[in-house]
């Protein structure tokens, strides 16, 4: 078996990739017409052949000088004192200093340097731009004396060409196009090059065959490949009714009765719909990515979730609606993939990921699957593999973050913007992010409408001064002025509150802003009572009351630690509740998310309900849940009414006796004038998470001058008076001014750190471009993590979640993380267990290996002993409260 491929054919192999996904894809064909402002038939020309030049560094010597084997007899002696140099780099040094002389001539017209961009974009498909611009010295990379490896390379550059453009280089676009088209470029020819580098497809040849004969071979090869990769785009489905689409047997309601009569603008558009929770939301959005769809202008969606737990929600969701999404009489079976950090310990989606290269066809092959079924749907292993390719399947859900990741410089962040341009991007939950978020949303809000895509973003509680920041991103993508900030339609005030509620708003790139209330279902109106408490203890009495009628009640705290503790009051008052947060190994907090799902989900009877949960945010977003009773600890006014939407949500004939429609404020009592230590006593660590007391204090006023939510009437003037306004009393208002100094500046670091579509794809950035974990898409606190092992009477350590020790899924899955200011890195284990701790580490790949081993004994409960970097003892305890750590009986905040 030969251990080595020609450059040549390599090359040909990635222009014969793009050649089949741009065929393939219709979607993405239209997508890069319009981006290179030429047509299909002469954009698939002029990448193809660009992408049979990526590679052409490799003729150089400083990369055959690697490998003194593989050295061609042609090139005489092997000189390995050459330093290595990357490959990509000579390529583009080679284009600068000579190569782009010979193509000039092959152009139809135009000029040869207008193509330097995308040349220097399709040379940097190794994660990493190049530096564009400025002398590059070739001595490096060919040698100017012995010229051989320079003149193979530029007559093979020639031969390709010949091939790949008979008639000639199209004429290239202009420098404005080709900075906004080469993110996309990038990213197209660094996913072909995935493809085309795997022996699997592209199986190693001898070089006897001229670039002719081998290009029929490789083409075959490259059909195989990008089927096998589920890169082969299913038909969409043609228009269908609401009942067809999401297996509702209830009529529309007003927002979603918009989605489906709403004209669809011709161009790439950003649609905001602002409506209670519970109004539908996420299925009038699964109507616009439908039609868009059905229209041709996109080819699936990727659901962006603010957490782990919802996005895990929203791919269940998806995985049951997929099949009326597309079309399966063309005999291909759509993708649908979750993306996040713990995806691969998902259950339900690792049993979607086939192996071996037919994957499309083993789906097909199910053919008594009934449509719209988990059995119906795959998930190759390509896409499955890695979270960047996740986002190039059909219908994507995970977190906002693997979206953010594509506008920062991250390793092969291009991926992301090419697959994400022709979905539709669905964000949920907008509202809910703070200022650094924010920022980095809003520079996907730029690329997704440079790129041509398409964005649905959904809020129950959107603010005014948020909304002009959403649609002042997406015009600035669009090449189209922002508005002011003095534009009265975004003042604060009067104005603002005046603005009906719920809304519908289209920005349809640079033809203006429709704006639409949709009206309101008689069902969504309701008000629910808001009663405080100033006390834990008097919570306790109130759940427990609540409990012995069998209502289901939901406490949402703050903070894990108060989580923690509100739990064990409950435990000493007989009560045995669920606790939900963070803080769990992850086979845990699956096993619990199930659990809550079970008991307070659309489908739960009287009997699942009868239970309390105490959680953090965790509830209060995007999962579907009901409770009887509701108690939160005092939250900005958005949240307090994203929780108080999980009261009563469920048309419910059945709730227990004496339950009513109340939302239980836990908050210290309101004052015009209060102590700069106002929340301590009551919410002693609420600050650290939300540090804007002038935004409690106000949301706290709102509340107590009239407490009631009704919606959806006064959902716009509670949101409003609290972020419109900025009064605040003498007492506050420096930590107030402190607040908002931070949260601008998180804002600018966002902007700062986030990448500019005008710019091109190129390394003329301040910033590194770095592997995905060192790229922070949210600033928190720095984490530890720890896998929990069970020690065994033998001294073995065996993962928590059990199974044996070599087995790295059980040890994902007994991970769980902490806050760096609880337990450091170079934290040690006792003694008699560093042996054993050093023998699995052994084992584990080099990035895990400073993994935190913490061995759980069991003595009146699961325990350990660890000693901080500090030299500080610390005590870990772990149950069904899950995760704590301590430090002389106290635990570490």
């Amino acid at each position: 078996m030969i251990g080595w491929h020609p450059t040549a054919y390599h090359c040909l192999d990635v222009a014969v990739v793009v050649e089949a996904i741009l065929l393939a894809r219709p979607v993405s064909r239209a997508r890069c017409a319009s981006l290179l402002g030429m047509s299909e038939s002469d954009s698939i020309v002029l990448l193809t052949a660009m992408a049979a030049l990526h590679d052409i560094g490799k003729f150089s010597k400083s990369f055959f000088g690697q490998t003194a084997e593989l050295w061609p007899d042609i090139e005489g002696p092997c000189d390995q004192s050459t330093p290595r140099r990357a490959h990509t780099e000579a390529g583009y040094a080679l284009w600068r200093n000579g190569l782009r002389e010979h193509v000039a001539s092959h152009l139809r017209a135009g000029d040869v340097h207008d193509l330097e961009i995308l040349m220097a974009a399709a040379f940097g498909h190794h994660g990493r731009p190049l530096s564009v611009g400025g002398t590059i010295d070739l001595r490096p990379y060919f040698s100017r004396k012995d010229t051989r490896s320079m003149n193979s390379a530029i007559a093979f550059a020639i031969d390709a060409i010949n091939v790949f453009c008979p008639d000639g280089i199209p004429v290239p676009p202009s420098e404005q196009r080709a900075l906004r088209a080469s993110w996309w470029v990038a990213g197209l020819l660094s996913t072909a090059d995935w493809i085309g580098s795997s022996q699997k497809w592209f199986a190693y040849r001898e070089p006897v065959d001229p670039i002719g004969d081998y290009l029929h071979v490789a083409r075959e090869s490259a059909a195989r490949a990008i089927a096998a990769a589920g890169l082969v785009a299913p038909a969409s489905a043609v228009e269908r009714d609401f009942a067809q689409l999401t297996g509702a047997t209830w009529s529309p309601s007003p927002i979603q009765r918009w989605a489906l009569e709403v004209e669809l603008p011709s161009e790439p558009a950003l649609f905001i719909i602002e409506d209670v929770t519970g109004a539908g939301k996420t299925e009038a959005a699964q109507v616009l990515v439908h039609r868009l769809m059905a229209a041709g202008r996109a080819s699936g969606a990727y659901w962006g979730m603010p957490t782990q737990a919802t996005a895990n929600a929203m791919y269940a969701r998806q995985a049951k609606a997929i099949g009326a999404l597309f079309d399966r009489q063309g005999g291909l079976s759509p993708s649908v993939v979750l993306s996040h950090g713990q995806a691969r310990l998902h259950d339900d989606f690792r049993s979607t990921v086939l192996t071996g290269c037919e994957t499309t066809g083993a789906a097909r092959e199910d053919s008594d699957a009934e449509e719209g079924s988990e059995s119906s749907i795959a998930c190759s292993a390509f896409l499955a593999d890695d979270r960047r390719a996740g986002l190039l399947a059909d219908v994507g859900a995970g977190t906002i973050d693997q979206a953010l990741l594509g506008v920062l410089p991250s390793r092969f962040n291009t991926i992301r913007l090419f697959a994400l341009a022709e979905k539709v991007l669905v964000l949920d939950e907008v509202h809910a992010y703070d200022a650094y978020v924010e920022g980095e949303m809003q520079s996907l809000l730029e690329f997704q409408a440079a790129m041509g895509g398409s964005v649905v973003m959904l809020s129950a509680t959107l603010s005014q001064r948020q909304r002009r920041a959403f649609v002042n991103a997406w015009r600035a993508g669009c090449g189209v002025s922002r508005y002011s900030a003095d534009e009265s339609r975004w003042r604060a005030g009067v104005e603002a509150m005046a603005v009906p509620y719920p809304l519908a708003t289209i920005v349809n790139g640079g033809q203006g802003e429709l704006q639409a209330s949709p009206g309101i279902a008689p069902w969504s109106r309701r008000t629910v009572p808001v009663a405080f408490v100033h006390d834990e203890a008097v919570v306790i009495d109130r759940i427990v009351a609540a409990s012995k009628t069998g209502q289901a009640v939901a406490w949402i705290r703050n903070t894990v630690d108060g989580c923690i503790e509100g739990a064990r009051q409950l435990r000493a008052a007989g009560l045995e509740p669920l606790v939900f947060h963070s803080r769990f190994a992850q086979c845990d907090r699956q096993a619990i998310e199930a659990k809550v799902m079970n008991a307070f989900g659309p489908k739960s009877e009287p009997v699942d309900r009868a239970h309390v949960v105490v959680a953090t945010q965790v509830i209060e977003q995007s999962l579907d849940l009901d409770f009887d009773m509701l108690v939160t600890d005092l939250a900005p006014i958005d949240l307090v009414i994203q929780r108080a939407g999980r009261l009563w949500r469920h048309a419910r004939t059945n709730r227990p006796m004496g339950s009513c429609m109340q939302l239980i404020v836990l908050a210290p009592r309101h004052s015009e004038e209060p102590g700069r230590a106002w929340l301590d006593a009551v919410l002693p660590k609420t600050k650290n998470v939300y540090d804007d007391v002038g935004v409690l204090w106000r949301s706290l006023r709102v509340l107590t001058e009239r407490p009631e939510i009704v919606t959806p009437e006064g959902i716009r003037g509670m949101v409003e008076q609290v972020y419109a306004g900025d009064d605040v009393p003498p007492s506050l208002e420096k930590a107030v001014q402190a607040a908002t100094g931070r949260s601008a500046a998180k804002g600018a670091m966002a902007r700062n750190f986030s990448l500019d579509v005008t710019t091109g794809y190129c390394k003329n950035y301040a910033a590194g471009w770095y592997a995905d974990i060192h790229v922070p898409t949210r600033l928190i606190d720095e984490q530890t993590v720890l896998r929990l092992a069970k020690a065994g009477g033998d001294g073995e350590l065996r993962p928590w979640a059990g199974g044996q020790p070599e087995d790295w899924r059980a040890w994902a899955l007994s991970e769980v993380r902490v806050s760096s200011r609880k337990l450091g890195k170079g934290a040690q284990v006792e003694a008699q267990f560093r042996e054993a701790v050093e023998r699995l580490r052994a084992e584990w790949p080099k990035y895990e290996r400073d993994v935190v081993v913490v061995p759980m004994q069991c003595f009146e409960g699961w325990s350990a002993q660890l000693t901080s970097p500090k030299g500080e003892i610390l005590h870990a305890r772990y149950g069904d409260e899950g995760l704590r750590m301590m430090a002389d009986g106290h635990p570490i905040s």
